[in-house]
């Protein structure tokens, strides 16, 4: 078994306060189009006043797109109860919800609500084995919220329809990932590009994020890990020190910068995207709050990688990468994020 589809593998078994996400994002940039799909298991955990935990649910997300019409997204949901939810083979990963299903190298569904409907059918290479995007701690450690990169700048091909328009691509790039654990990140920013103008096969992920709710009433520090990829060279910034060096600006809403320098390289990113573009989401921790997650996924970017002989010396640009529509922008937090429409936990649209 590959090691990609191993990390695929189910986790929940059951018990109360776990929640466990399969999510892909796929951008075709010969369309200007992307398009998401999240499954997700959810069990509630008991009250703190001793009540009983609300009843499990599975439900499969969705989203498409555009970045060159007027309606740049359109985002539903299906809620159903838990067992509408088959977890397959104990040895393979084939998920299914409600007719929605999940399997290494392909997934097919329909999500539709309130007139609109929108329904995929996709094939996609799976990946020899799973990357790490995030300091090395955060995966030795029993978190409360674990990661895995099973499938990572992988070729996706096949329809995506919206309100009975399809469109059929065989150049989709994307990124299939598998999260789980007993309690959601407060707080998270996620930058995921996948492709660049001057260079095709260019990829960049940074992941930042802390919990701001903890046993002693701190919140951790923000660790920003940078991931940068070209067909040139590869710049890894996800080590513990780097991670928590790393600065993250938001000078304006929809818009997040983030440097991570070392004594003689360093690299700027400048996420942004159109508000129009955005779907908002509240999920629903496993101990009872609400968390806002607001996402574009036809956001764009600009990389700029800087290097100086020494220390003492200036900077100077080597190198300048451009992602237009191209780029994942995604904000959690415990407040609604500014101009953005939230689907609520309990509603399909």
């Amino acid at each position: 078994m590959q090691t990609s589809e191993r990390a695929n593998l189910p986790r929940w078994r059951g018990q109360a306060g776990f929640f466990e996400i399969w999510f892909f994002v796929v951008f075709v940039p010969s369309a200007g189009r992307a398009f998401w799909v999240r499954f997700t298991t959810d069990a509630p955990a008991p009250g703190t006043d001793g009540s009983a935990a609300e009843p499990s649910r599975a439900i499969v997300w969705a989203a498409a797109f555009d970045a060159h019409r007027g309606e740049k997204a359109v985002a539903r949901k299906a809620v159903r109860a838990i067992e509408t939810y088959e977890r397959g083979p104990k040895d393979r990963l084939k998920i299914r919800i409600d007719g929605a299903e999940l399997s290494n190298g392909h997934t097919k569904g329909t999500v539709a609500s309130d007139g609109r409907s929108l329904s995929w059918d996709l094939q996609f290479e799976t990946a020899p084995q799973e990357v790490r995007r995030s300091p090395w701690l955060v995966h030795a450690l029993h978190l409360p919220t674990r990661s895995r990169h099973a499938n990572d700048g992988v070729r996706f091909s096949g329809t995506f329809t919206v309100d009975g328009e399809t469109l059929s691509f065989d150049d989709g790039i994307g990124v299939q990932m598998h999260l789980y654990g007993e309690r959601r990140l407060d707080d998270l920013r996620w930058v995921y590009c996948g492709a660049f103008e001057e260079d095709a096969s260019a990829r960049m992920e940074i992941i930042a994020g802390r919990f701001q709710r903890t046993a002693l009433g701190m919140r951790t520090p923000l660790a920003t890990s940078v991931w940068l990829e070209t067909s040139t060279r590869g710049i890894d910034r996800r080590g513990l020190p780097q991670a928590l060096g790393a600065t993250l600006r938001e000078p304006l809403p929809h818009v997040v910068e983030v440097r991570s320098r070392g004594p003689l390289e360093s690299v700027l990113v400048r996420a942004y995207c159109d508000p129009a573009s955005m779907v908002g989401y509240i999920y629903r921790d496993p101990a009872g709050h609400d968390v806002y997650i607001a996402h574009s996924d036809i956001a764009s970017a600009v990389v700029e990688n800087l290097r100086r002989p020494t220390p003492l010396a200036a900077w100077r640009v080597e190198e300048r990468l451009t992602s237009r529509h191209t780029t994942a922008l995604e904000f959690h937090g415990l407040e609604p994020f500014p101009d953005v429409r939230y689907i609520p936990w309990e509603a399909e649209s």
